[in-house]
């Protein structure tokens, strides 16, 4: 068992050996646990049950969740459950001095129900362990933060990603998914959609980086330029976006947990980028 305590450093890279030696009958049921080196996560085969695993919950007895404002396949998470409070704390201490004003309002898991769901999670395995052949053992997987709409998020949990004309982000580092490292949610939080009730939507997702190459903006890629590399980025040494090109994005990319927010509308695009980094000058140097 994971210690849970080493949750602090963050999520754990998933090592592609425990990922792809479970064979998955029934994804309704799942329990996660997360370190520093590996993750362990496997399915239950209960498929009796549709709700959190005990494993992930700190209450014993029966969980009542609440109406989920999704499609179907999503299990609610409970504030308490270690899952839940692993990922609203990642993402709050990841927005910096401004996690204080923003809420979770709830988290969603997507079981993969159904023959096409787990049709999903098998594909997923595979290319995890090809691109691990590939680049002697390591599939480089990782978790990461996709922002988009309700009715996006609700589209790419059924359906997949997709394009119907031009892509949602803004295109300067090619033509593909643009996602935000686990550790570093700022980017994606100012770029999220606000809706009229004031809600943002975030996807935390597995992805399988294997070797990435520098992506400079401007480009019109929307492949691995040589078979060598699998994924793009905007810097190896701190990289604060990955490119899931168009051609990976439905086997590189596992969509697992939904995540519902609030956060003040100052957060969004160059002001809260300079309101931002201003807070962070005073607290660094204080005022002269």
């Amino acid at each position: 068992m994971a210690n849970t305590n080493e949750i602090t450093h963050g999520f754990s890279i998933l090592a592609s050996n425990n990922l792809t030696k479970h064979t998955l009958v029934s994804p309704s049921k799942q329990t996660i646990s997360f370190n520093s080196d590996v993750d362990t996560t496997h399915y239950d085969e209960d498929e009796s049950s549709s709700t959190v695993s005990d494993c992930e919950s700190s209450v014993s007895g029966p969980v009542v969740h609440p109406p989920t404002p999704f499609s179907n396949g999503l299990i609610s998470l409970q504030e308490g459950d270690k899952v839940y409070d692993l990922i609203s704390g990642r993402l709050i201490s990841g927005l910096g001095v401004l996690g204080a004003q923003a809420k979770i309002v709830s988290i969603h898991r997507n079981s993969f129900s159904g023959v096409m769901g787990q049709a999903k999670i098998q594909s997923f395995q595979i290319f995890v362990k090809a691109v691990a052949q590939k680049c002697g053992g390591d599939a480089n997987v990782k978790y990461a933060w996709y922002a988009g709409t309700k009715d996006e998020i609700c589209k790419i949990i059924e359906h997949g990603f997709g394009y119907c004309g031009k892509p949602n982000n803004d295109g300067m580092y090619g033509c593909g998914v643009y996602l935000s490292p686990d550790d570093s949610p700022l980017e994606c939080v100012k770029n999220s959609a606000i809706d009229r009730e004031g809600m943002r939507y975030l996807l935390l997702c597995r992805v399988i980086l294997g070797k990435q190459e520098v992506v400079h903006p401007g480009t019109d890629q929307y492949h691995p330029s040589t078979g060598e590399f699998e994924s793009g980025v905007d810097n190896l040494q701190v990289p604060k976006k990955y490119i899931l090109w168009s051609t990976n994005m439905n086997t590189h990319i596992l969509p697992e947990y939904i995540i519902s927010l609030k956060a003040p509308s100052s957060m969004k695009g160059r002001q809260f980028i300079c309101f931002y980094s201003s807070l962070e000058w005073v607290l660094n140097f204080g005022y002269q």
